[in-house]
């Protein structure tokens, strides 16, 4: 499907100065992440793939987060570590990234230490490295983890955070045809099993609303065949909010 020139929406798109949020992870060629910048454990991935049915709170997904209580950050603090690799801009995105989670969640992020190792009771921590991609994994992984931002501008370091925490999409979500609709024959064939969609099983809502602001959403163009701006992969039930899916700005206080 292609938007028509002749809806207004439509014609706001393609003569907007900044024209729809295309996110920069999205264009990542690099990754072999799951959704190209969610690395899943290989437990993670089974029960992704394998849409396992367990009641047991290790095995689902809760809202759009990781319910594993073992992936989850203790007293909701993030050791981090500043690769010496990483360039100057680099590492005020990833300071200020940091900062915009601390400011609408609980979440702290404390530079790693020994003293708050024991605080905490595990030596897990996350490293912002340059590398090549824009990628991290979901939630905490024992032993420590890379949050790989060499192609991230700051909102997608921002979105990245969100990974790391234990976030998944938000057009993952169970109830994601409700809200858009995802039109696979604009999608480049090789992108088609990047909109996978997490089930009921998996990941539970628990009756918050989707948001088509949130800084975890796809954009409106995600993999699309062709650069034209009106054809749209991701095309969202109210025509209103097509502008707003994508965005890599800032965090919104839904979902969270």
């Amino acid at each position: 499907m292609t938007l028509q020139p002749a809806d207004p929406l439509a014609v706001l798109q393609t003569t907007s100065s900044r024209g729809l949020p295309r996110p920069a992870e999205e264009r990542n060629i690099h990754s072999g992440a799951v959704e190209l910048d969610m690395v899943l454990t290989p437990y993670q991935r089974f029960f992704r793939e394998s849409d396992a049915r367990s009641p047991h709170p290790s095995t689902s997904w809760k809202r759009k987060a990781l319910a594993d209580g073992t992936r989850h950050w203790p007293q909701a603090i993030i050791p981090f570590e500043l690769d010496a690799g990483l360039d100057a801009f680099h590492l005020k995105w990833a300071m200020d990234a940091m900062m915009q989670w601390q400011l609408k969640t609980c979440i702290r992020f404390q530079q790693r230490n020994l003293a708050l190792s024991r605080k905490l009771g595990h030596s897990d921590f996350i490293r912002f490295t340059a590398g090549t991609d824009c990628k991290t994994a979901v939630g905490k992984i024992s032993g420590g983890q890379t949050v790989s931002i060499g192609s991230c501008n700051k909102g997608s370091i921002i979105h990245e955070l969100g990974h790391t925490i234990g976030y998944v999409h938000e057009q993952s979500r169970p109830d994601r045809d409700d809200n858009v609709r995802i039109i696979i024959p604009n999608i480049k064939p090789a992108n088609v099993k990047e909109f996978g969609k997490f089930s009921n099983n998996l990941v539970t809502t628990f009756g918050t609303p989707y948001d088509y602001s949130s800084i975890m959403h796809y954009s409106s163009t995600a993999f699309s065949k062709s650069d034209n701006p009106l054809l749209i992969t991701v095309q969202t039930n109210d025509p209103h909010v097509q502008m707003v899916i994508g965005q890599r700005s800032l965090l919104t206080d839904r979902n969270l």
